[in-house]
């Protein structure tokens, strides 16, 4: 049984991109500015955010593990959206996601 590969790229620039991860910035805090507008809000407008960003509202309320984050980003691949492994990827779903956090499927 062949493993599935789907990275085409050659090799040296898979290993370069692994040795050479990109750089991100971890936010591990909802930012007191944003948490502050959010809270002033008055209800009718909330309403109507929530009507075009769904349940996405909900991840100003919940601290990343940002350990998890730090051991991650070394396997991001931001090219293809998907976490890069020796011989897969892996592509984490909104879903997936609300689990993690505790949101079950309402996310």
């Amino acid at each position: 049984m062949s493993s599935m590969i789907c990275d085409k790229r050659p090799r040296d620039e898979a290993i370069e991109m692994v040795n050479d991860p990109p750089k991100f910035m971890i936010t591990d805090k909802t930012s007191p500015l944003l948490m502050a507008w959010w809270n002033n809000i008055h209800q009718f407008r909330r309403t109507e955010i929530f009507k075009h960003l769904g349940f996405l509202t909900d991840i100003m309320r919940f601290s990343p593990d940002r350990g998890l984050i730090e051991a991650l980003i070394a396997f991001w691949d931001s090219t293809n959206n998907v976490f890069r492994f020796s011989n897969f990827e892996l592509t984490p779903t909104l879903e997936e996601l609300g689990g993690f956090i505790g949101l079950g499927k309402d996310l």
